[in-house]
């Protein structure tokens, strides 16, 4: 008879990991809550991963071994099907979950059975650095509106209803390098709510030889596409003509900010999500002009419009706003 499946699946993939994954693993085993598995799947490792792994004695582990080096996407994929809990933890084999991580996410999943999805705060650590911390809401309607600039969850601290993925037909997307988790958060937000635990749940290990910072320049241009296909949605679903050139100017800046006025009369419930979205947008659009157009009128209409104060544009992102403006190359276009 087989033994009955574990309430969450914690899916850790890995590569050349011998030097992290010890103290990845142990945190997982030390969580307060107990009832989950641990799926290990090693994706052509050359150093020691393997043997570190099998030095833990815990009947929670499962390590299997991809034939070759698939790559992340297929190989969370393949965990996906792989796994048996009726939920699906994310935990990269260099990261740290606080022992309280699966307690925390359970709870809010089982209590809001319209949340497919959710992660949590974040704090990034490394030698010699500051640690960084990660704030992301707990609302849907905040996170559609994160959600045009940046991923709204954290991907390592990622807590998914598997059912939701099985029934949907949803998988990491090849399509999107090293955006698979952003694509896949704009689909699960189509189908149902996303959430965040507002605590610190996870530390993420930073590197220089980071996935992040290896592919950042493949990052930004697939992000930059799926970022437009967001707002094509946003348009579709609102019946707003949102139009976004391959080359914009502060005239397309001025016409997407005058869509502004046809969400007045719409229910306010309504109304507030929208313009969340929208405040997205135009942030996008501030970082995404054509450099011929960050000219010193234009700042000066930046801080007389009074963008720097509306919820959305605030804060760092005014900030950027005002920096892209002084230095047109600091920061890549968001669109």
């Amino acid at each position: 008879m087989p033994p009955p499946s574990p309430a969450i699946t914690v899916l850790m993939p890995a590569y050349n990991a011998a030097a992290t994954i010890g103290p990845a693993v142990a945190s997982i085993l030390a969580q307060t809550f107990s009832d989950f598995e641990l799926l290990i799947i090693d994706d052509g490792s050359t150093d020691a991963t393997v043997q570190v792994v099998s030095s833990f004695a815990d009947r929670r582990i499962t390590l299997l071994r991809n034939p070759e080096n698939l790559g992340l996407i297929l190989t969370l994929n393949r965990g996906i099907e792989l796994a048996r809990g009726r939920y699906l933890a994310r935990m990269d084999a260099d990261d740290l979950s606080l022992p309280d991580r699966l307690a925390c996410q359970y709870r809010l999943m089982e209590a809001r059975p319209t949340v497919v999805a959710c992660s949590s705060r974040t704090v990034d650590f490394a030698r010699h650095r500051l640690p960084r911390y990660h704030l992301r809401e707990a609302g849907h309607e905040a996170l559609l509106a994160r959600m045009v600039v940046e991923p709204p969850l954290s991907h390592p601290a990622s807590f998914v209803r598997r059912a939701t993925l099985v029934n949907h037909g949803l998988r990491y997307d090849p399509r999107y390098p090293h955006c698979e988790d952003y694509r896949l958060w704009f689909e699960l937000s189509q189908v149902g709510r996303l959430s965040n635990v507002q605590r610190v749940l996870l530390r993420a290990r930073v590197s220089e030889g980071s996935v992040s910072q290896r592919y950042a320049e493949v990052q930004a241009t697939v992000a930059r596409g799926l970022r437009r296909e967001i707002i094509a949605d946003f348009a579709r679903s609102t019946g707003l003509a949102v139009e976004l050139p391959n080359t914009i100017t502060a005239a397309d800046l001025r016409r997407v900010q005058g869509l502004y006025r046809q969400l007045t009369a719409r229910p306010r419930a309504q109304r507030a999500g929208e313009i969340g979205q929208l405040n997205g947008i135009c942030y996008c659009l501030y970082m995404s002009m054509a450099k011929a157009e960050y000219t010193p009128a234009s700042l000066i209409a930046f801080l007389g419009s009074g963008d720097w104060l509306r919820a959305g544009l605030g804060g760092i992102r005014a900030w950027r706003v005002i920096r892209k403006h002084l230095w047109p190359n600091h920061f890549p276009p968001l669109l």
